[in-house]
């Protein structure tokens, strides 16, 4: 009993510092550049400082996703995000946190024999800085979606505890009223684990998934109901939904390239995609020649990751972040692969696909975060010339429009220009009976 003890606090200390050593390399990625906010961000910026950011203004959003509300409502009410941008690490450690928790349990039950030193935690480092999610951890008031991350791991973890195995619902649900991109991620979770335990024998697996597969169903009529009392309370959010072929087809193949493809703002990097294709086959291809792996556990894998993204091909519209819990999926399983494959490869491969990897996954990241630099030197200007211009004391301000210097991001879209405008104002005091014109 105490050796157990000891194992699982020293497993426990484990994943934090592994999180902390993450956050620490993100800190260095990110600090010599700057980011934006984006599109919802303003609303949110402005309606705070009008102190109009309220439960009962966000009814519709709080109805749908309560989790996400409520934390958007704490960190845009404490005027935070007007200061710096430390809470975008605070989040960070969160979905670090639910990765590391997820991926140790499947490297603990697929590969009983690795041990997890410091070779394993630098391979999980360089896996779990993928630039993939730059639709969540890079945007203020999509941030809160990773907290569902470490809901996921939870409800992994209690699947685990076959005395608590009902309790497995209650993350699953907080999960799913965090976003909803977390709901067949989780399904995918409920079938998955009863896979990766080695002291099962077929008929028992059947027993577990069935199980698992009940429990879902139950912890979304649950949340359902949940959102229904809500919905009775602040009103419905108003769905629109598309199932035409042409549509499903074409989001089908959107999809894809949202979760095996690099992708950013409407197009795909494709040198960091194939990398990190290359890459993966290659690590795929020597655990199975290993005996290590097994391609029906590949192939059931890469089926669950295309199955925990369906929902957004009936979408109206695409956003990456819809499939985030699919891509948090990746991630974890990609934390797994170069870790498995750090341990077991020999040889120079070794060095050189993960170098690949890394420089895929770092190239691809700091394009990114320089793009943002851009964006946030030119909105810095726009503000500038607007001080300039309204010192001027005319009624009507005129200023150069910044989306036409803008680098291709969700910057300002048209939804967030008036929202923009007013939150600039206030920031400098202007008076809200002067008019701005972007020219």
């Amino acid at each position: 009993m105490k050796r157990a003890i000891e194992a699982s606090v020293k497993k426990r200390w484990g994943l934090v510092f592994a999180t902390m050593v993450s956050v620490g390399a993100f800190f260095v990625l990110t600090s010599p550049f700057q980011f934006t906010f984006l599109a919802d961000d303003y609303g949110y910026l402005l309606h705070a400082r009008q102190n109009e950011l309220t439960l009962k203004s966000l009814g519709l959003l709080f109805a749908r996703v309560p989790v996400s509300i409520l934390l958007n409502l704490a960190q845009f009410q404490s005027g935070l995000w007007e200061k710096n941008w430390l809470l975008m690490y605070v989040y960070f450690a969160f979905y670090a946190f639910g990765v590391f928790a997820l991926a140790s349990s499947l490297l603990a039950r697929l590969f009983p024999e690795l041990h997890l030193g410091g070779r394993a935690l630098v391979a999980a480092g360089i896996a779990i800085l993928t630039p993939i999610h730059y639709e969540v951890l890079y945007w203020p008031c999509a941030m809160p979606y990773t907290v569902g991350c470490v809901f996921l791991a939870l409800q992994w973890h209690l699947q685990g505890r076959k005395s608590r195995v009902f309790l497995a619902m209650i993350p699953a649900m907080l999960a799913f009223l965090t976003t909803e991109t977390f709901l067949l991620p989780s399904a995918a979770l409920f079938c998955l684990e009863p896979l990766t335990r080695r002291n099962l024998s077929l008929q028992q697996r059947r027993k577990e998934t069935a199980n698992g597969v009940w429990l879902w169903f139950a912890a979304v009529g649950l949340t359902f109901f949940i959102r229904m009392g809500l919905g009775a309370l602040y009103g419905n959010f108003p769905y629109e939904w598309d199932v035409s072929f042409a549509h499903l087809w074409n989001y089908g193949w959107k999809l894809l390239s949202f979760i095996f493809l690099l992708h950013f703002f409407h197009a795909t990097i494709w040198p960091a995609a194939v990398l990190e294709i290359l890459a993966a086959a290659w690590m795929v291809v020597s655990l199975v020649r290993q005996n290590k792996l097994n391609w029906t556990l590949v192939l059931f894998a890469l089926a669950m990751l295309v199955f925990s993204g369906l929902q957004m091909c009936v979408m109206t519209y695409e956003a990456p972040r819809a499939v985030f819990g699919a891509t948090f999926l990746k991630t974890t399983f990609m934390t797994v692969l170069v870790v498995a494959y750090a341990h077991f490869a020999k040889g120079r491969a070794r060095g050189m696909v993960l170098s690949l990897l890394a420089i895929a996954y770092l190239g691809q990241s700091i394009w990114v975060f320089s793009l943002k630099t851009k964006n946030a030197e030119i909105l810095r200007q726009a503000e500038k010339e607007l001080a300039i211009h309204a010192g001027q004391g005319s009624s009507e301000i005129r200023i150069t429009d910044p989306r036409r210097r803008l680098q291709p991001d969700w910057v300002i879209p048209d939804l967030a220009v008036d929202w923009y405008i007013q939150w600039i104002k206030q920031r400098q005091r202007i008076s809200p009976e002067r008019h701005v014109v972007l020219e």
